[in-house]
């Protein structure tokens, strides 16, 4: 069995959850790699290129007022 096909196997018994990390964090090695490959040392902090693209189409005044609702007052959170 290669070893592809063992992280396949291995990644049937897996949850959702764990699914999603792994998945990042071969994003995050395949960025890696390919950077290296084109010689760039420009890093993007693992984030994908899509994510970086798509802060281009918000506003400047997005989130420009973030006012936030006052706390309420729990005491029977600290007793």
């Amino acid at each position: 069995m290669t070893s592809k096909e063992q992280l396949i196997q291995e990644l049937e018994t897996f949850s959702e959850q764990f699914i999603d990390e792994i998945l990042d964090y071969i994003s995050l090695r395949k960025n890696q790699h390919l950077s290296k490959l084109d010689g760039s040392t420009k890093s993007r902090g693992g984030f994908d290129a899509e994510w970086w693209d798509n802060l281009s189409q918000f506003t400047p005044d997005f989130f420009d007022d973030r006012s936030q609702p006052e706390l309420q007052h729990r005491e029977e959170l600290f007793l």
